[in-house]
């Protein structure tokens, strides 16, 4: 073939297809390729929003302290219920799910007011960076249970559930909670699989989540967990000594307002959260989501009540903002570079 053909050829070829590249305009499949992603992951999650919506009062949401009274760092609230999880009372008949080998007898099942359940869930450092760093936060889910069990069930169900924030696969993807045993001693937790590896910092917290989400439900104080998968004890879970919650906890938490809260217009916006940082030092920033004029935000400083690696807390009254959406920023500061060395973030509702 002569060369000089080939070459007018594809001159012609490409030529046509320039012409014609303006006629081609593919869809973004960007965002249903992600709902579907979500979807498979999002089965327990749809309760969160409501658990938020219900629990939202005056200017912030109530929270109750996940292991009762014990934590001093986080004084106990009420949740929105007529008593306490932290104050349960026996039950007249015995619920408990059974394991195939107890070690012994069931502990008759708690009962407490139905509403929502505290669950932990497995999220990165700095919000949306990925930089390998991960660590537990809390958030809520509705039920109605009143059962001990069954609320350790839904919580830990919906904790398997969560999605990983920059991670394709969560490691408990296609896991579910088998059966649960809640007895003076302690708490066994059956899984119908073991967790997938992910990484060995959030395999790890993986289990973690399990534990600390039972012991958060019962409110019980540290009572061990003990999660199996196959009749195989994948760990038997207990929190370390304060001083070392940087280890399995976010360092930075929002505690209120949570994601989703409806706060009443004409009332303080106050921003209440934990932190485990150098020098306690934190600031907080607040955006609108919405395109109604507002200042330029500017970082407000905040000193949290204790430094790392204690585990103290902080609030910031933002003052009445008008009816809208925001999301709240708090960030800790490396104080090598000034980068962010730890974050959250939080979505909320003036109206």
């Amino acid at each position: 073939m002569d060369p000089m053909t080939t070459s007018r050829d594809e001159e012609r070829l490409r030529a046509a297809l320039r012409g014609r590249a303006h006629l081609v305009d593919p869809p973004d499949r960007l965002d249903d390729v992600l709902e579907v992603a979500r979807s498979r992951r999002a089965r327990r999650w749809a309760p969160l929003v409501a658990a938020a919506a219900v629990a939202a009062v005056v200017g912030g949401v109530w929270v109750v302290h996940p292991f009762g009274t014990e934590r001093a760092a986080t004084p106990a609230m009420p949740l929105p219920s007529a008593s306490p999880l932290s104050s349960p009372a026996p039950s007249a008949s015995t619920t408990s799910i059974p394991t195939a080998t107890p070690s012994t007898s069931p502990a008759p099942s708690v009962v407490a007011a139905g509403g929502p359940v505290p669950v932990y869930v497995v999220g990165s450092e700095v919000v949306d960076v990925p930089d390998g760093r991960f660590g537990l936060r809390r958030a809520w889910v509705a039920t109605a249970a009143t059962a001990a069990d069954q609320r350790v069930r839904v919580a830990v169900d919906a904790a398997l559930d969560a999605p990983v924030p920059l991670v394709d696969t969560p490691p408990w993807e296609g896991v579910d909670v088998s059966r649960v045993r809640v007895t003076a001693s302690g708490v066994t937790v059956d899984l119908s699989g073991p967790a997938q590896p992910v990484s060995s910092a959030v395999d790890s917290l993986a289990l973690d989540q399990v534990g600390w989400t039972a012991q958060a439900v019962l409110g019980r104080g540290n009572l061990p967990v003990t999660v199996r998968a196959g009749g195989q004890v994948l760990r038997v879970v207990t929190r370390p000594p304060a001083d070392q919650w940087w280890t399995v906890l976010a360092d930075v938490w929002i505690t209120s307002p949570t994601a989703g809260a409806v706060v009443p217009a004409g009332r303080p916006v106050v921003v209440r959260g934990e932190a485990s940082v150098f020098e306690a030092s934190l600031s907080v920033t607040v955006v609108p989501n919405h395109s109604q004029a507002f200042p330029l935000p500017r970082p407000i400083p905040v000193t949290a009540s204790a430094g790392a690696p204690a585990r103290g807390t902080y609030s910031v009254d933002l003052g009445r903002l008008a009816a809208g959406s925001y999301s709240v920023r708090v960030v800790a500061l490396s104080p090598k570079d000034g980068s962010a060395s730890a974050s959250d973030v939080v979505s909320f509702t003036v109206r």
